[in-house]
């Protein structure tokens, strides 16, 4: 039996470059075929999360936290700690790069795609996954947790990446991970002053302690806490990251597919969120995605919901409690509450004055003929709610109307039989608040605002698989897999769009269109773990191509940034190629 080899994880400490007076960078107003802005260059990285937020042409801030912490076999996350830097940023970006190494000398650096998650502070800063070869870099932005990462004082970033090296199986990878704060100086945006992680580990060992992260199946499909919100709070925001795993992490396979995860505040719904289809780089065809991988793929976006109405009974000492609904297996959530103090005021409270609430509500239909299962679904849920909030302070008393909108639709059409599957998904987010009538008026600075966060996405996967298998799949477990030999073929279309106007921590209006277009094949040996999941253990023949497109559009200190990028690649076992890279950067000033 070969052995396992054991890779010590090395961590270095937190560097701090480019920590003198940023040199603004001399780029006039125009259009340009390459990004040209300091720290977001992906050259030399073979594949690449979509394009990150826009900053303005000056050299950021550099923080190393991580230069090079080595994860053969995860035993928990590992933490470091670093000095914020004082001053005064106009957005920070976190930078996430990842690349492996060998652990069999003259082999190739192979693993599975794994979860990548890190934490500053306990709190969620970002989550997403890992190439299954080479190397990746992805930004996340982390403006909004600007509170916990300026002003001097010590900071705790904490890395998990659940990943093992078990040769004999051909995992060879020991994935190698790190990380940079990119810090842009300029006027400091409305950010939170105060955070909270949500589930900091209950249910997990020691080592998750303090961190922002719970663990969701059908058998554990909720999770409490009890929370004390300030006094003096006077706006509020739920952040939510999910990640399916397991069977889950195929969820929009399922059927039926609709999920919700349900925030309640004292058994009051209070937000909630279907989760966002993220494909791996292992998910449905590993060869769709050599070099070019899905949509938010490496980073995940974050669902930012306004959750300022629900302040009167939020205030104080209240019970916060998660459930997913349709839950079928492992979900990961990560959560985090984002409030705004007034610093005058020493007491909060108001009335919630219109509360409308459905869902989730759901229509399904089921035929069958000829061999060839169908099904149609519907599901939605909506909720609207205004308050009024009253804030007594030092100076004086004031008061608002606090407004907020959520809705969540779901449509999928499946067909299947023993052979092929199609599935067609439509998924629509709206969120939306507003504070407004401000009483006395010169108290309006203070919360009046108004945002909006639009999103809607399209998934269509076709598939063909064949599998001649040495036992009953029904019955493989991974305790007791079944082998057998396939053959399959894929076909996906995916698109993803945002409207934000504005993005409220940066109040920076935002626009971003994703689609991608993808077709492969694989033959080969299967080792199945369950019904619906297995591991390939040895390949015959491979192939793909995918195009991506992707168009951005951001205001930004007075700035237009307007990003457009079209990418085709493809691969044919052992090569890969990028046939096309057109880049269109256009930067303008407003007038």
């Amino acid at each position: 039996m070969a052995s396992v080899v054991v890779i010590v994880a090395v961590l270095l400490a937190p560097m701090v470059l480019s920590m003198s007076m940023p040199v603004p960078i001399p780029v006039k107003s125009g259009s340009y075929h390459a990004d040209l802005r300091p720290g977001t260059s992906v050259n030399k990285y073979w594949s690449w999360n979509d394009y990150p937020y826009a900053v303005p042409f000056i050299t950021p801030y550099q923080i190393v936290i991580a230069k090079d912490v080595a994860i053969s076999n995860f035993k928990g996350p590992i933490t470091l700690s670093f000095k914020t830097p004082v001053g005064e940023f106009s957005r920070i970006l976190m930078r996430v790069d990842v690349w492996m190494t060998s652990a069999a000398p003259g082999r190739p650096a192979v693993n599975y795609d794994r979860p990548l998650w890190v934490w500053i502070d306990g709190v969620p800063a970002y989550m997403g996954t890992t190439v299954e070869r080479y190397n990746q870099t992805a930004f996340a932005d982390v403006t909004h947790l600007y509170t916990l990462l300026v002003g001097g004082k010590e900071a705790n970033v904490s890395i998990a990446l659940p990943s093992w090296v078990i040769v004999r199986w051909g995992l060879t990878g020991i994935f190698h991970v790190r990380v940079t704060l990119l810090y842009y100086p300029g006027i400091k945006p409305s950010v939170p002053d105060k955070i909270i992680p949500l589930f900091n580990g209950p249910e997990r060992n020691n080592a998750w302690r303090g961190l922002a992260t719970t663990v969701l199946n059908i058998k554990h499909p909720k999770v409490s806490q009890t929370i004390t919100i300030p006094k003096n709070t006077v706006r509020a925001y739920l952040l939510v990251y999910t990640e399916g795993s397991a069977h889950e992490e195929f969820w929009y396979y399922y059927t039926p597919p609709d999920k919700y995860l349900i925030f309640n505040v004292d058994n009051k719904t209070m937000a909630f969120m279907q989760p966002y289809p993220y494909i791996f780089t292992g998910g449905i065809d590993l060869f769709l995605w050599r070099p070019i991988s899905s949509i938010r793929t490496y980073s995940f976006a974050p669902h930012i919901i306004d959750i300022t109405p629900f302040l009167p009974l939020l205030i104080g000492q209240h019970n916060i409690t998660l459930k997913i609904f349709n839950i079928q297996n492992y979900w990961h959530v990560f959560a985090a509450l984002l409030l705004y103090t007034d610093p005058n005021a020493y007491k909060v409270s108001g009335q919630i004055l219109e509360y409308n609430y459905t869902g989730p509500i759901r229509n399904y239909n089921e035929s069958s003929s000829g061999g060839v299962e169908k099904y149609n679904i519907t599901s939605s849920m909506k909720l609207t709610v205004l308050s009024k909030i009253d804030v007594y302070g030092m100076l004086g008393e004031y008061s608002y109307i606090s407004k907020a909108s959520m809705e969540n639709k779901l449509v999928a059409f499946q067909s299947f039989n023993n052979i092929w599957a199609n599935d067609t998904m439509y998924q629509y987010w709206s969120y939306s608040a507003e504070a407004t009538n401000v009483t006395p008026s010169w108290e309006s600075s203070k919360v009046i605002y108004s945002w909006s966060d639009k999103w809607n996405s399209f998934l269509k996967v076709e598939d063909e698989f064949n599998i001649k298998a040495q036992g009953n799949p029904e019955q493989a477990t991974p305790q007791h897999p079944v082998y057998g030999n396939f053959s399959e073929q894929d076909w996906i279309t995916e698109s993803l769009n945002i409207e934000r106007t504005p993005w409220p921590f940066t109040n920076t209006p935002r626009s971003l269109s994703i689609e991608l277009n993808g077709e492969a094949y694989i033959n080969g040996t299967i080792m199945l773990i369950g019904p619906n999941a297995g591991l390939i253990t040895g390949i015959s023949a491979v192939g793909g191509n995918t195009t991506k497109s992707l168009k951005s559009s951001e205001v930004f200190n007075n700035h237009i940034y307007i990003f457009s990028r079209k990418l085709s690649g493809g691969n044919h076992w052992p090569k890969w190629w990028i046939s096309q890279d057109k880049v269109t950067f256009v930067y303008k000033e407003l007038e």
